[in-house]
């Protein structure tokens, strides 16, 4: 069983320590390990980001006007994203303050734009957001069923969750990448092994239907995307 306390308190440590500042990155030397693992790992988040907006094109005109979350926000970044794609009712909320001081420092105020909320226990009233988001996180939890309740609960048509893929080659070399970068920390919060199958019927059990699924060019994180059965 997974400590929500002490896995939230790693991920403060995590991000207050891992987050590099510009000086930093420019003293790393372009050819060390630790330089093409970045590059690697920034493909890869290059790659899923624009997977996110071209799935969301179809949908993007009726989304412009709604309330829309982006739940274990983090740095800000698919906020931001969806933000930048004209979707500006986009909230974040995380349950790291030191991942929203970053968020901060990037233009989204903390108690504005994002918020520190526990995401298997939000505030917010039933059905109060259009869609609602996550990247990469159910695979952090050993019971993943109260967070994919809760999404539900909040959510009046769409879920869109982000998944890593471990089952293909890429996403076992992800896994490595990962392990390198985070440097032993990553057994606070470890990504456990589940096939999309067993997200599709999770959100089913919930009452929402897949209506596309889509795998980045390698295939080593996928999109799911969920509609409310009225």
């Amino acid at each position: 069983m997974i400590d929500n306390n002490i896995t939230c308190s790693k991920w403060d440590g995590y991000w207050r320590e891992g987050v590099e500042s510009e000086a930093a990155r420019k003293r790393r030397k372009f050819f060390s390990l630790n330089s093409l693992l970045k590059i690697a790992e920034n493909i890869m988040k290059n790659g899923r980001y624009r997977l996110i907006r071209r799935c969301l094109r179809l949908y993007i005109s009726s989304l412009r006007n709604e309330r829309i979350l982006d739940i274990g926000c983090g740095l800000g970044r698919t906020t931001l994203l969806f933000r930048n794609i004209g979707l500006k009712n986009t909230i974040g909320i995380d349950w790291s303050i030191e991942g929203l001081k970053v968020c901060d420092k990037n233009g989204l105020k903390i108690n504005k734009d994002v918020f520190l909320m526990d995401s298997q226990k939000t505030s917010f009233k039933d059905e109060y957001f259009k869609l609602v988001f996550s990247e990469g996180i159910l695979e952090h939890f050993e019971d993943f069923s109260p967070l994919v309740k809760e999404m539900a609960r909040i959510s009046s048509k769409y879920i869109y969750v982000l998944q890593p893929n471990h089952f293909s080659l890429c996403g076992r070399l992800r896994i490595l990448v990962l392990s390198s970068l985070l440097k032993g920390k990553d057994e606070a919060f470890p990504e456990l092994s589940y096939k999309m199958d067993d997200f599709i019927e999770a959100f089913k059990k919930v009452g929402f239907e897949l209506i596309l699924k889509k795998n980045t060019l390698f295939t080593n994180y996928t999109v799911l995307l969920f509609e409310k059965v009225n």
